[in-house]
């Protein structure tokens, strides 16, 4: 084994411990690459835009020794983002934007999340994590059971949400139609 990669791997658990640190996710990121351009590990611009401080550092169990099964069940598990505000001065707030358009079902609902954080609180990314909050706050809605499968489900079939990245949760054409246009829906 190099040098340069046993001096990474002896330094991860306190990288890992100073990026927990931050309670925002936009800043665990640039705190993760700072740390690894620091370390002498730095990412080409493409590679950054692709590698997430929780894809790269893993939790340690009790004994010092990370263990793949909670690593997977961690990583998978969505963290709620404390500072997300859905009343924010001088913008609609999350209540009375649903209100206004009505989503019935998790697959019409995950698309007026992204919807509500990307066009009015302008957040970018916006993340598993964001739309998991969103979920936790807002306690009129039941959490769905797996939020990642009915995210690809949502995007799979009806095409409103591009989930391919899922740090970086975008809008299509078609969602952005379907929340400005055919919400809330007509009753016969």
């Amino acid at each position: 084994m190099n040098e340069k990669f046993k001096e990474l791997l002896e330094s991860l658990p306190k990288i890992a411990e100073a990026v927990n640190s931050f309670s925002s996710e936009e800043l665990q990121i640039e705190a993760f690459h700072t740390l690894m351009d620091l370390s002498g590990n730095s990412f080409d611009e493409e590679t950054r835009k692709s590698v997430h401080p929780k894809d790269n550092i893993k939790p340690e169990s009790k004994e010092g020794i990370t263990s793949k099964k909670k690593f997977l069940k961690e990583k998978d598990s969505p963290t709620l983002i404390k500072d997300l505000d859905l009343n924010p001065k001088d913008k609609k707030s999350f209540q009375d934007f649903i209100a206004e358009k009505n989503p019935s079902s998790n697959e019409d609902k995950y698309p007026v999340i992204v919807y509500y954080l990307e066009s009015i609180l302008e957040l970018h990314p916006i993340t598993i994590n964001h739309i998991f909050s969103v979920f936790r706050f807002y306690k009129a809605w039941k959490e769905p059971i797996n939020l990642k499968g009915g995210l690809k489900t949502a995007s799979s079939r009806k095409g409103t949400i591009d989930t391919t990245d899922m740090y970086d949760i975008k809008m299509t054409p078609t969602g952005r139609n379907f929340v400005e246009h055919d919400l809330p829906r007509k009753i016969k």
